[in-house]
């Protein structure tokens, strides 16, 4: 039981040993100690070595774990067996600088005399620090100055951390090259651990501030690949290397592939995206150009004045597709508001070819806000949000929970607030086992959080078994549209073709929930209004139509709006009168499952 004078502190990220995901940092009287999560077993010195022969049960410097699972056992196990070889290592390679002659020692510390003829090249200070375009003193032979006592300094430390940063992460013992950098004596394979790999580049992250989203860009791994391919030995670029010719010729690289996609407008067609954010403000509109090649920023534009009426931002539309060529555009999506609805229908009316649609994104997210509005659900997840919220603003009862669900969160990321709320009520299903081994064990019992009457709330309901039965009747109804969301905002795939199925789909699941017509229409009649709320949308029903896939599983259900849309989409993208009657023909082969096409 944990006393009530002890605080439990947060764990930084800065700590990447493997066993501080197994014990809690604790403050009591004024001195901070550890507590195995297992045993809650003290530790008041020691540090985090002293917890990890705790929990590997060796013996002699701390007290075996009783109830440490294998798994973690084994891992403490295999972690220190790695600190003893490093440690042998560093003890063989301390021998070796020893047995050094001097000559080596000297040119190792970089205290070379710079009249002499040594190979090695001084560094410009200000390639060291960064400090500008600081030139180095010229004699009159035109030999470079000797560099002064402080730049000697940095110049030591910097080969110095090389060396140490070679012998204690890439086995062999480096030596000094001639061009002045460091390569390993062998040239044999080196085993590095792969998770060393990944710390070091997690500690570039951290220290540099570079924002963890990073690692998902797609040149995250060519980047890496291209480093592992060259091999030791690589001169890094300096600052003013990426901000000269490097970027110079990333600029040209991006111009070029620019200009290809915008070739491409005239033989594919292009959509433009009017991705609109509000802030307390500002409404900015960020105006992007896609085709099959690729997605392109167009533009970002201040459109505060401009979304107040219709007729202004009617006009801003109309100018974004005269710069992009209204014989390239096939459609224009924006937000689903009135005002852009007058805006876009206005649009379609002066480029004849051209379709105005709504964001399918934000249709299937106001489905979803509507449905946490219903009266059958919204009991179920306030209950479920008290929940969370109990855990997540009490630490001890938050480490408590990620202990018995073996680290994993209630609330997984979502792409708005309305899925969370489904999304959290889904991962919640699938933990509730867990949650319930939690509520009923000793710890909790023990704990003065279950005496609160939070606790006993947030218990109570975690082994009621009704609420459970509830989300989970929540879950089957919005799993579909959840999926669907998450499809139409994925940046793998085209979604058209597959909205009006999704829909489908999650029809067919409300249905066979609430059997009754009177129970499932309610669901149904919100689906179709923001579905319907505007214009039609063709360019979605032949999305469907065109899928082989989905057009053939349900051809015996295909609506009249379906067909009417793809009609509808012929008409208005192809004028000439002979070519209509040429695509019909071919469809109606289509229909009929004939696979070979006339090709004239």
């Amino acid at each position: 039981m944990m006393a009530t004078s002890e605080i439990v502190l947060p764990i930084g990220n800065q700590k990447h040993d493997p066993a501080w995901k197994h014990c809690l940092m604790i403050r009591s009287s004024g001195r901070t100690k550890l507590k195995c999560i297992y045993c809650m077993k003290l530790f008041l010195g020691g540090g985090i070595h002293r917890i990890k022969e705790h929990l590997a049960r060796h013996k002699g410097n701390a007290a075996c774990c009783p109830k440490v699972p294998l798994e973690v056992q084994q891992a403490m196990q295999h972690s220190l067996d790695g600190a003893a070889v490093r440690k042998k290592r560093k003890i063989k390679l301390a021998e070796e600088v020893g047995h050094l002659i001097p000559a080596e020692i000297s040119a190792v510390a970089g205290e070379i005399d710079p009249s002499s003829n040594s190979s090695l090249q001084i560094v410009p200070l200000n390639e060291m620090l960064d400090l500008g375009t600081v030139q180095m003193e010229t004699k009159e032979d035109g030999t470079a100055a000797p560099l002064p006592r402080a730049a000697k300094s940095a110049e030591r430390v910097r080969k110095r951390r090389m060396k140490n940063s070679s012998m204690n992460h890439m086995g062999p013992s480096p030596t000094l090259g001639n061009d002045g950098s460091w390569v390993n004596r062998s040239n044999s394979a080196r085993a590095v651990d792969k998770e060393h790999v990944y710390s070091s580049i997690g500690r570039f992250l951290y220290e540099a501030g570079v924002p963890l989203e990073a690692v998902n860009s797609v040149y995250f791994q060519p980047m890496v690949e291209a480093i592992a391919a060259f091999g030791p030995g690589l001169d890094l670029p300096s600052y003013h290397d990426f901000r000269g010719g490097i970027l110079k010729r990333s600029v040209e690289e991006v111009n070029l592939t620019l200009e290809h996609y915008k070739g491409t407008w005239s033989h594919t067609g292009c959509s433009i995206l009017a991705d609109e954010w509000s802030t307390m403000e500002k409404t900015l509109i960020n105006f992007m150009v896609y085709c099959p090649e690729g997605t392109m920023f167009l533009r970002c534009v201040d459109a505060t004045e401009i979304v107040a009426t219709a007729d202004t931002l009617y006009e801003l539309l109309k100018h974004v597709v005269e710069d992009v060529g209204p014989s390239n555009v096939v459609q224009v999506i924006t937000s689903n508001s009135d005002t852009h609805a007058i805006a876009g229908k206005r649009l379609t009316e002066t480029f004849p070819t051209l379709f105005w649609s709504p964001c399918a994104s934000q249709c299937i997210d106001g489905i979803l806000e509507d449905f946490s509005k219903m009266d059958s659900m919204i009991d179920t997840i306030e209950s479920a949000k008290s929940l969370t919220r109990f855990i997540y603003r009490n630490v001890p009862v938050l480490n408590m929970m990620k202990k018995y669900t073996h680290g994993k969160d209630l609330l997984p990321p979502a792409s708005s607030r309305s899925a969370m709320n489904f999304v959290a009520l889904k991962n919640l299903v699938c933990l509730q086992d867990e949650l319930r081994n939690m509520v009923t064990s000793e710890e909790w019992i023990e704990s003065p959080y279950s005496k609160k009457p939070e606790g006993v709330a947030m218990a109570n309901l975690i082994v009621n078994l009704s609420f459970w039965m509830s989300c989970a009747a929540i879950n089957r109804i919005t799993e579909p549209l959840v999926r669907l969301l998450k499809l139409v905002d994925s940046k793998k795939r085209p979604a058209m073709g597959y909205v009006y199925v999704g829909l489908y789909l999650a029809k067919e699941a409300i249905r066979k929930e609430f059997v009754k017509k009177s129970d499932y229409m309610p669901y149904w009649e919100l689906i179709d209004w923001r579905w319907d709320k505007h214009l039609p949308r063709p360019l979605h029903a032949a999305g469907f139509f065109l899928n082989p896939q989905l057009f053939y599983s349900t051809q015996g259900q295909i609506s009249n709006e379906i067909s009417s849309g793809m009609l509808d989409c012929i008409e208005r993208l192809v004028p000439e009168a002979k070519v209509q009657d040429k695509i019909q023909k071919e469809l109606n082969y289509y229909r009929l499952l004939i696979e070979i096409f006339q090709g004239k």
